[in-house]
């Protein structure tokens, strides 16, 4: 996800769609996960349907949750939840 150049890649052999599976923790996620699909959705003027693991796993790891579909302008359709208790919770 933090690499643009993949996606640009994908998208020069004629990706439309692009899938995005993830597992940010809590933190990480709530600054970068969105904005970086939406980047990427922009920059390659596809669609980006990303799958992320969310929830408390043990005391040590919580993940954003968060799986998202969003259109090329960068518009998010569609945001399963997952990241709002946070960490501590």
């Amino acid at each position: 996800l933090r690499f643009p150049e993949l996606y640009s890649a994908l998208r020069l052999r004629g990706a439309d769609v692009l899938l995005v599976p993830s597992a940010f923790t809590f933190r990480t996620g709530l600054a970068h996960w969105e904005p970086l699909l939406r980047a990427r959705a922009i920059e390659t003027q596809c669609y980006v349907i990303a799958a992320a693991q969310g929830g408390k796993h043990n005391d040590k790891r919580h993940s954003y949750g968060h799986a998202v579909i969003i259109n090329p302008w960068g518009e998010v359709l569609v945001d399963c939840g997952g990241g709002e208790l946070g960490p501590n919770s």
